[in-house]
């Protein structure tokens, strides 16, 4: 119920969905005081402009990729008690090619780091992430599918009961605590860093970042068009303010427990 009580909020407040309505209110708006009508009207296009725009969503996307990344070559001298923890990041369902469901592009960015890490520093790997809604095979096992299968990587444990970032910190916890590991490489998106890191410090885990697939939001590119609109633009808008309203949502309820 959680989760679907969160999907439908984010539909009704972040983009696109959340432009769209405030389109519809404009145009309900004139039919009663054309002025505000017409203000909300405004507003809404104004907004669906600035989220598509590349510079926005990249100073959108830019202010949450603090967490840098670990150096790609040398020694990190790992903790020998420490382990990798990968987090999922969606599925992709009924694929034709793999027979059935496999990884999203999200998190198949993030398995593929997870393999690169653990084969430089030689720890064991958890993956985690359950069934959001009424799938069969949960996405920490499709990880470890992909892992052992595709990238030589053995995993030793698989959490598959979360369906949020919060419970992939929750029962990552109960299966470490029974190997009294407290210190992780925390491997997901560069944006999605912060709240991982939240709530996986909130289970009394020491995080090491393991941020992959930075945006590249930094500086921008003088020679591209970045005043210009487009999709990928207002999906990274959306990815942002996701993150935002998850972190604050994960702050009231650590607050809560």
């Amino acid at each position: 119920m959680e989760k679907l009580i969160s999907f439908t909020l984010e539909s009704l407040l972040l983009p696109p969905g959340g432009l769209l309505l405030l389109l519809i209110t404009g145009l309900l708006l004139l039919k009663f005081n054309r002025r505000s009508g017409y203000t909300v009207l405004v507003a809404g296009v104004v907004m669906f402009y600035l989220f598509s725009a590349p510079f926005v969503s990249s100073a959108l996307m830019g202010q949450l990729e603090t967490s840098a990344a670990l150096p790609p070559s040398g020694d990190l001298h790992p903790d020998p008690h420490a382990a990798i923890v990968i987090l999922a990041g969606g599925r992709h369902k009924n694929a034709p090619e793999y027979g059935g469901d496999t990884m999203s592009a999200i998190t198949l960015e993030r398995v593929r780091y997870g393999a690169r890490l653990a084969h430089r520093i030689h720890l064991p790997v958890l993956v985690t992430g359950g069934t959001v809604w009424t799938q069969r095979i949960s996405e920490g096992a499709l990880m470890k599918i992909s892992l052992e299968e595709d990238l030589n990587t053995p995993v030793r444990w698989v959490e598959g009961q979360s369906r949020t970032t919060w419970e992939n910190a929750r029962y990552t916890k109960d299966i470490l605590a029974k190997e009294g590991i407290t210190r992780i490489y925390l491997v997901t998106h560069a944006w999605h860093m912060p709240r991982s890191e939240f709530a996986f410090r909130h289970f009394g885990f020491e995080i090491i970042p393991a941020p992959t697939s930075f945006s590249n939001t930094s500086e921008l590119d003088p020679d591209t068009f970045t005043w210009f609109p487009e999709a990928r633009a207002l999906r990274d808008s959306y990815f942002a303010l996701h993150e935002r309203l998850g972190l604050l949502w994960y702050r009231v309820k650590a607050a809560q427990e």
